[in-house]
C-alpha cells in the first residue's frame, strides 16, 4: 500500500515524470551503444570476406565456403622465405553426398589479397561456371 502511494504521488508530480523518462531515454542511449560496438554495422563484405566456390572432383557438388580476411588467416613469417605475408587452409566437405574432404590452400599479400591458391581433392568454379 505505501508503494502504491509513492507511484500515485510520483505520477502526480510532472517534474518526477520527466525526470524518470530522461532516465529511461539516457539508459537505452547506453544500449544502443553497447550494442554497436558489437555489430558489425560499418564493415561491408567486400572488405571482409573472401569467397571460395569449388566443385568436388568425386561427385560434382558445388560447395561454397567464406574466408573472414580478419581472423581466418594466419600470417606467414618473413624469415621463411615465402613470399605472402598471410595464409589460409580450409578443408571443406560437402552436405553428406559423398563425404570427400576437399584442401584448399590460400596465400595473401599484406593486403589481404589473394596470391595463390591451390587445391586437392575439388576444381576452382567462377560463380557463372556454376552448373
Amino acid at each position: 500500500m505505501i508503494i502504491h502511494d509513492t507511484i500515485q504521488n510520483w505520477v502526480r508530480k510532472p517534474f518526477v515524470l520527466v525526470i524518470m523518462l530522461k532516465a529511461e531515454e539516457a539508459l537505452m542511449s547506453i544500449f544502443k551503444r553497447l550494442s554497436s560496438l558489437f555489430s558489425a554495422q560499418g564493415t561491408t563484405n567486400n572488405q571482409r570476406d573472401y569467397w571460395l566456390v569449388v566443385r568436388c572432383k568425386r561427385c560434382g557438388e558445388i560447395i561454397r565456403s567464406r574466408v573472414d580476411l580478419w581472423n581466418d588467416l594466419s600470417w606467414t613469417d618473413p624469415d621463411s622465405g615465402e613470399n605472402s605475408a598471410y595464409t589460409c587452409r580450409k578443408t571443406l566437405m560437402g552436405s553428406g553426398i559423398c563425404f570427400q574432404q576437399i584442401e584448399v590452400n590460400l596465400a595473401f599479400d599484406s593486403k589481404r589479397n589473394v596470391l595463390d591458391r591451390d587445391i586437392t581433392g575439388g576444381e576452382f568454379i567462377e560463380d557463372d561456371d556454376e552448373d
